[in-house]
């Protein structure tokens, strides 16, 4: 009865998730909260449009307050992460609430590289090359195994802040250290063809 009556689709007849939820979270045993914490998020999907995606992660978050999917897709939502995910308008841009999403996720989970691999992403993007790099360092410290596409990927996205740094030297370096990682583990990498 509570499937049939929550159903599949979030915005069914113009309901979200949360008025969903408060109406019937009572019926929802606590052990299977984080399962509908997880279908708001992916209810978002890669956001086209940021401001549903926006309302949907904060709906889960409501649900689950340490949810960490929640926070970093919230976080990305401003800055640069990919091309296919949208941000919020230039006015919504919160690279503090970013910071701060992110480093309430690693001081939950120390060992999850993802956290300072984002942490880098956003203080290159406001040009704390340094700081970007120590986070990156953290990142492939965390993953450990100088083989792996992950960490291939961190040389690449690091060797950027030596480039902005004019360390050319450094960059070559960290760039073909990369291409080689990736190539041994058939990666294709847009971004290793600008080398």
């Amino acid at each position: 009865e509570r499937e049939n009556h929550l159903g599949e689709s979030w915005y069914k007849h113009g309901i979200t998730m949360r008025e969903k939820w408060e109406k019937n979270k009572k019926l929802i045993p606590e052990s299977e909260k984080k399962e509908w914490t997880s279908k708001v998020i992916s209810a978002s999907g890669k956001p086209k449009n940021p401001k549903k995606s926006q309302i949907s992660w904060e709906e889960a978050l409501k649900i689950d307050p340490n949810n960490s999917l929640a926070k970093l897709l919230l976080s990305q939502l401003h800055y640069v992460t990919t091309t296919d995910f949208q941000l919020l308008s230039r006015e919504e841009i919160n690279m503090e609430k970013a910071i701060g999403l992110i480093q309430e996720v690693e001081k939950a989970e120390p060992d999850n590289y993802i956290c300072p691999r984002l942490l880098g992403n956003v203080y290159r993007r406001r040009g704390d090359f340094d700081e970007s790099i120590r986070a990156y360092e953290k990142a492939m410290q965390l993953i450990g195994d100088e083989k792996s596409n992950s960490y291939g990927q961190l040389l690449l996205v690091n060797a950027h802040n030596y480039v902005f740094k004019k360390e050319y030297e450094t960059a070559r370096e960290l760039y073909g250290k990369s291409i080689e990682i990736l190539r041994d583990n058939g990666s294709q990498n847009i971004f290793t063809s600008l080398w």
